[in-house]
């Protein structure tokens, strides 16, 4: 049986004015499988040290599958890729092509506003693969680390939800 382990983060989740509606869905989807069980859903708050507890937690009691939900927007409080890279001493990079196609949907839709969050928008972690987001601006991103494979996901859940299912779901499982 391969260990699958769920954590959502947010401060929107920690004091309630969010419901995590994310790790029940995930977790009625991994039950299709029989060969997965989850044995770990945490919420934690926007802090690069608690994600760093629960990497570290999940690294050592050898965790197949992690799926990490939140804290990909581009406000201050989102932190979430930039903990995972400093955690595993990985560096964040821009996507250009990504980027540039995310300049000019928002030029064509808003015109010569200020696009320079969207750059957060583009950037995953260096060896790591992008998963494309039909619904919102973040990538999501795939990552494996030994035998850990880590799924990075916005914390929408109509976003998270579509990358799972047309994405993860059918290629890596």
């Amino acid at each position: 049986m391969k260990k699958v382990g769920i954590l959502s983060i947010g401060d929107e989740l920690m004091n309630g004015f969010t419901i995590d509606t994310n790790s029940s869905w995930i977790s009625q989807k991994i039950s299709n499988y029989k060969s997965l069980e989850v044995i770990s859903k945490v919420t934690v708050c926007d802090d690069e040290e608690s994600i760093h507890e629960y990497l570290k937690y999940y690294m050592s009691n050898k965790y197949d599958y992690i799926f990490i939900t939140g804290g990909l927007g581009p406000t201050h409080d989102d932190i979430t890729k930039r903990s995972i890279a400093s955690y595993f001493d990985l560096e964040l990079y821009t996507q250009k092509e990504y980027y540039l196609k995310l300049s000019k949907i928002f030029e064509d839709k808003y015109g010569k506003k200020d696009i320079s969050h969207l750059e957060s928008q583009a950037q995953i972690i260096r060896g790591s693969e992008p998963i494309n987001n039909k619904y919102g601006t973040a990538l999501g991103i795939y990552l494996k680390v030994d035998e850990s494979n880590f799924f990075i996901l916005p914390g929408v859940p109509k976003e998270m939800k579509s990358m799972l299912s047309s994405q993860i779901f059918p290629n890596y499982f």
